[in-house]
C-alpha cells in the first residue's frame, strides 16, 4: 500500500494503461476513484489518511490518499514533478530517480573508470536501477558521461571529456544523498556536466530552480549548484559563496548583477533547496526544506526576459574560472513559472521524504 496525496493520486493517469477517475475534477470531488489495468485487477482508493477507514471510497480534498493495489509488484512511482498541476518544465536531471510519471527514457550514461567502457542505466521501480551501474562499474570508480533531461526538452547535460566528468561511483560504492544515488562534483576544478540549452529561461516571467545537494566544501566564492549564462554574463546562480547559500542573477545581460544571501551552509546537511525568481514584480526568494529562508521583494526593475538567451548552462561549476560546486548533488530541475508557496512546500516536503531529509 502506497501513501499519495490528492495531486499525486492526479499524477497516476500519467501512467500507460491506467484509466483514472479525476477526484478532483467538477463532479468527481468526493466521488468514488477507480483504477484498472489489464490482468492486474481492481485498485481502489480511499480516505482519509487511516487505509482501515471504514468508508473505503471517500475522498476529502486537502488530505492523503491511500492507493490499495491488488497486484504484488505493481508500481506507483509518481514523481515530484507530478504534483505540479501542468508545469512548464523546462529541464529535469536526477540521478536518483524518475522525476515525472510519464518519463519513459533513462537515468544516465556511466564510464567505467578502468576500461573507459560506457552504458546507458535506467529505471529500476522508479528509482535508478542502482544493481546494473554498481555491475558495470565493478570495483572501479563511474563517471557521468550524460544525464538525460526527463522534461522532455532534450536538455541533457554532459560531459565528454573523461578527466572532467563527476562522479556517481567511488571505488565500486554508490555516491549517495541518504539512501538515494547522486553525483559527486568537485573532485577537480574544471568536473561539471554541460548542457545546451539557449531557452532554458528565455521569455519568461519568472521561473523556480529545486535541487537537492550536500555542499561539504562551501568555503571560498560562487560554488554553484547551477549556473546560466547569456547576452555575455552571468544569468543565473544557485550555489553557495563565502559558506552561504546564495541566488544570484539578473533579467537581461546589461542589467547589473543582483544577489540574495541566505543562511549559513552546514557541510553535513543534505538539503532541498530552491529559488523562485519573478520578472515581472522584481522579487526573488530562497527557499530550505520547505521553508522560504531569504526574500527581496526589489531585487531588480521589473520586466520579462525575453532578451535573457542562455548560452551556456552549467551544473557543479563557473566556466570560466576555477570555482566549483563540492559534494553530491541528487537532482535538480527547473520550472519555468514562479510558483506558489503551497507548491513549493509539496516539491520541498517530496524531496525531504524521498530523500530523509529531517
Amino acid at each position: 500500500m502506497s501513501l499519495f496525496d490528492a495531486k499525486q493520486l492526479v499524477a497516476l493517469s500519467n501512467l500507460a494503461g491506467f484509466m483514472v477517475y479525476d477526484p478532483q475534477a467538477p463532479g468527481y470531488r468526493n466521488g468514488v476513484g477507480t483504477f484498472t489495468r489489464p490482468n492486474v485487477g481492481l485498485v481502489t482508493w480511499r480516505g482519509p489518511v487511516d487505509p482501515r477507514d471504514s468508508n473505503p471510497g471517500e475522498f476529502v480534498d486537502g488530505v492523503d490518499v491511500w492507493i490499495e493495489v491488488e497486484h504484488v509488484g505493481a508500481s506507483f512511482d509518481a514523481g515530484a514533478l507530478d504534483l505540479l498541476t501542468e508545469p512548464d518544465i523546462r529541464a529535469a536531471w536526477s540521478s536518483a530517480r524518475r522525476l515525472r510519471g510519464a518519463y519513459d527514457g533513462l537515468v544516465l550514461e556511466v564510464r567505467e573508470s578502468d576500461a573507459n567502457t560506457l552504458a546507458d542505466v535506467g529505471f529500476d521501480n522508479g528509482g535508478i536501477d542502482q544493481p546494473a551501474l554498481l555491475a558495470h562499474v565493478g570495483s572501479h570508480d563511474g563517471l557521468v558521461r550524460r544525464l538525460y533531461d526527463q522534461s522532455g526538452g532534450g536538455r541533457t547535460a554532459a560531459m565528454t571529456t573523461d578527466a572532467q566528468q563527476p562522479a556517481v561511483v567511488d571505488s565500486g560504492t554508490a555516491i549517495e544523498l541518504g539512501s538515494r544515488q547522486a553525483i559527486r562534483f568537485g573532485a577537480t576544478t574544471s568536473t561539471r556536466l554541460e548542457a545546451d540549452a539557449p531557452t532554458l529561461i528565455r521569455d519568461l516571467a519568472g521561473f523556480t530552480v529545486f535541487a537537492v545537494a550536500r555542499s561539504t566544501d562551501a568555503s571560498g566564492a560562487g560554488r554553484p549548484i547551477l549556473r546560466v549564462d547569456g547576452d555575455g554574463n552571468q544569468l543565473f546562480t544557485l550555489r553557495t559563496n563565502g559558506g552561504d547559500w546564495q541566488v544570484g542573477g539578473r533579467r537581461v545581460g546589461s542589467d547589473a548583477f543582483q544577489i540574495l544571501t541566505g543562511p549559513a551552509v552546514n557541510t553535513s546537511e543534505d538539503v532541498a533547496i530552491a529559488a523562485r525568481i519573478d520578472f515581472i514584480a522584481g522579487e526573488a526568494s530562497l527557499w530550505i526544506n520547505g521553508v522560504e529562508v531569504a526574500a527581496d521583494a526589489n531585487w531588480h526593475d521589473g520586466g520579462n526576459s525575453a532578451d535573457a538567451a542562455a548560452s551556456d548552462v552549467y551544473i557543479g561549476r563557473e566556466i570560466g574560472i576555477t570555482r566549483q560546486f563540492i559534494g553530491p548533488i541528487g537532482e535538480l530541475f527547473v520550472i519555468g513559472s514562479v510558483l506558489s508557496n503551497a507548491d513549493m512546500e509539496a516539491v520541498q516536503g517530496d524531496q525531504m521524504t524521498y530523500y530523509e531529509i529531517e
